[in-house]
């Protein structure tokens, strides 16, 4: 037996690239992929026979290429990065676990440029990022202390989602009661 056979056919799926998903996230899954299906050569440079690319270059060039762009210590790079992190915004509706892995994202990509973010800075960009139902905690998480650290917020946040969801919960039961009660 030479290579991978699969008795029935297996789907992958991963989101498609679009640039503003976290790239080394993206990158990660589909090395996964390719490996999990045999291809992983495909990144080693040899050129395939199949090539639909219509540009003559090879996968291995292809993905270099794009890590080139969006791997690249450039300042036009480390600007766009800079950038989504600060500009960070949480819709209404949205789940802070949700938000976080938005944020954490960003993150990762700034580090794997060489750019660090403390950690008290994850938690102001957290915090000044909430929608205006989280803005009552911002005096209690930070009134009376020179720092914040993100696990507390973090923590925090999403105690209160918790409670917020518990009382829509109640508010719904309560309606139902009353309208059953009539």
């Amino acid at each position: 037996m030479s290579g991978l056979k699969f008795s029935s056919p297996v789907k992958f799926e991963i989101e498609k690239f679009d640039g503003r998903i976290n790239f080394g996230l993206w990158q990660v899954q589909v090395k996964d992929v390719l490996i999990q299906s045999g291809l992983h050569k495909a990144l080693k440079g040899k050129p395939s026979p199949a090539s639909n690319s219509g540009s003559g270059k090879t996968t291995k060039e292809l993905w270099e290429k794009l890590e080139k762009l969006y791997r690249t210590k450039s300042i036009s790079n480390r600007l766009y990065l800079k950038e989504r992190f600060h500009t960070l915004r949480m819709t209404e509706g949205t789940k802070i676990f949700d938000h976080l892995s938005v944020l954490n994202g960003i993150v990762l990509e700034l580090e794997a440029i060489g750019v660090k973010i403390e950690d008290g800075d994850k938690a102001l960009r957290l915090l000044w990022s909430l929608p205006t139902s989280y803005k009552h905690l911002l005096p209690t998480l930070m009134y009376g202390k020179e720092t914040v650290n993100l696990e507390e917020v973090t923590n925090t946040l999403l105690s209160e989602e918790r409670r917020l969801s518990g009382e829509s919960t109640e508010t719904t039961d309560v309606s139902a009661l009353a309208v059953v009660g009539n």
